[in-house]
């Protein structure tokens, strides 16, 4: 894809504009908005249908596609939209699969390497190592610079090839080491971004942030500290993994307005401005790794041993259900013949001390009479890359899991605490046999953060109520675990129905208070946080045509 970064236009809660707009109305508001910006505007179908989806199950065309190239250009976009009573939804790589990208009305591509696709500044020293990046710069892009010079970003989303780092700060994007170094928020210093208003706002230099919209932080921060709920509730989940609705934990911190602000950012999902550029802490990369590969028969045994692992303090914790081991020895891919049957726990470790403690946690697994086969050992590059590779089997059959069937992303980022996950997946793989479904499951063991993904039949003609029906299934028995909607991938509407369920009235409430000072009127992807509607509303055509066998 060489599109980058982009943002869509669609209806505000003042004034909801027909998805329908007339063809002349278009036209001339393309016509005024191409003639106010550097940029390009686009209104030809080709593009219109380009940027209608993503990985999600939704489409949603746009109005029309602009090009922008300057800061200037941004700002007469917003309030052009502003004015002619439209809304703007920011989009990443186009990656995300909670439809929280997609918008009716203006959607603006960014080509990559080139406006907001640079990296600005790397700086080292003193314990102070900081890059930072325009919004629409790759994540790989980051990684390999980063890497050349001895360091990484530890949020490392296996989406990384595809996804901007502007999308992965408005997801609270973590992935498979998120377990030992938390997710992006934990690396966020400082955000630059284009507010509702068209202001230009940095949290680095706090003289840019309007009086405003500092007391009204400090306001928030003073009532969310008084309701006792909301601080027992948050105390609880402060080392859960989640990012469902917006960053609250920022507000239980003893840190200043600005740096509250650029946290509130991590998980927004581009519903509180539109990321411009960020700053990031990294830290020097490790290359000395090693691992540990084990397979269970039993799911209880696999979470003891996922206990011990976390009091290891190793790196990563990964498991794929026997399930779904079976299923990938079925189709038979590169490398199955070397799988086993059973519940798969792959567990990474680094530093100079790796070797110990894994030496360590493989003479307390071995001796479990639930263990399949003795545990695989790898120590070098070549021998670990050929674990991590079992995981990668998995995207093959997401990508193609047979005639007639998709692998929907529909609850694909949901979270329990680690010590209810045997008891939690044994719940869900019941509940999908009821249903007649396969299902993949797999994900990252050590934080509770398990990607679901049911084969379906798309040529069902109930497809729409057995999608709610899984859905509304899943979430109850995470509630029943106190779990998560989403632990990194963010909100979307797939998720927005279910948020205050999660997080209940009180909180839910200061959450709406967030999206009121920073976009009193809700012109800022307003159907990404909240929303009470089906999750099977504006469901891409392509799901309901013919199957080609």
């Amino acid at each position: 894809m060489t599109k980058a970064w982009i943002l869509s236009v669609g209806p505000s809660k003042k004034q909801w504009v027909n998805p329908a707009m007339k063809s002349s109305k278009r036209k001339r508001l393309a016509l005024h908005l191409d003639q106010q910006i550097e940029g390009t505007v686009y209104t030809d179908q080709t593009t219109l249908q380009r940027y209608s989806t993503d990985k999600s199950i939704y489409q949603v065309v746009p109005q029309m596609v602009v090009s922008p190239a300057s800061m200037e250009d941004l700002t007469t976009i917003v309030s052009t939209a502003r004015d002619e009573n439209l809304s703007v939804t920011a989009r990443g790589g186009g990656s995300g699969t909670a439809g929280a990208a997609l918008g009716e009305g203006i959607v603006i591509h960014l080509p990559r390497n080139g406006f907001l696709g640079n990296i600005v500044d790397f700086s080292t020293g003193a314990g102070k190592d900081y890059i930072t990046v325009e919004a629409g710069v790759y994540h790989d892009t980051i990684q390999t610079f980063l890497k050349k010079e001895g360091y990484y970003l530890p949020a490392d989303p296996s989406s990384s090839p595809l996804c901007q780092i502007g999308g992965n700060i408005a997801t609270k994007a973590s992935g498979p080491h998120g377990f030992s170094h938390g997710s992006i928020d934990r690396f966020l210093q400082d955000i630059e971004y284009i507010s509702a208003r068209g202001e230009h706002i940095d949290s680095a230099r706090p003289k840019s942030i309007p009086p405003t919209l500092r007391a009204a932080l400090t306001q928030l921060q003073e009532k969310v500290r008084a309701d006792k709920a909301t601080v027992s509730l948050l105390k609880k989940r402060r080392n859960f993994k989640t990012a469902s609705g917006y960053n609250l934990f920022a507000l239980m911190a003893e840190l200043q307005p600005e740096k509250i602000l650029a946290q509130l950012f991590a998980g927004s999902v581009g519903s509180l401005g539109l990321i411009t550029r960020a700053t990031l802490r990294v830290e020097p990369y490790t290359p000395e790794k090693a691992a540990l590969l084990l397979y269970f028969t039993d799911l209880h045994a696999l979470s003891l041993a996922t206990q011990e692992a976390i009091a290891a303090e190793v790196t990563a914790i990964e498991v794929i259900s026997q399930a779904t081991i079976r299923l990938l020895k079925r189709r038979k891919g590169a490398g199955s013949d070397e799988l086993h049957n059973g519940h798969l726990l792959f567990i990474e470790c680094e530093g100079p001390m790796r070797q110990a403690r894994l030496a360590q946690l493989k003479e307390k697994l071995r001796k479990s009479p639930n263990l399949l086969v003795p545990p695989q050992e790898a120590q070098t590059e070549e021998e670990l890359a050929k674990l991590w590779k079992i995981r990668k089997q998995i995207l093959p059959v997401l990508l193609r899991p047979g005639a007639g069937m998709k692998a929907l992303s529909i609850v694909n980022d949901v979270g329990v605490p680690p010590q209810h996950l045997a008891h939690f997946i044994e719940d869900i793989e019941t509940f999908f046999r009821k249903k007649g479904l396969e299902t993949v499951i797999y994900g990252h063991a050590g934080n509770g953060n398990l990607h679901l993904r049911p084969l379906i039949n798309i040529k069902e003609t109930d497809l729409k109520e057995r999608i709610q029906a899984i859905a509304d299934g899943v979430y109850e028995i995470v509630f029943r675990y106190k779990g998560t909607i989403t632990a990194e991938h963010a909100m979307g509407r797939l998720r927005t129905p279910y948020l205050e369920r999660e997080w209940g009235s009180s909180i839910y409430r200061h959450m709406k208070r967030v999206k009121d000072i920073f976009d009193p009127d809700n012109i800022l992807n307003p159907e990404a946080m909240f929303g009470r509607g089906a999750i099977t509303d504006k469901m891409r055509h392509d799901l309901f045509e013919p199957v080609q066998k």
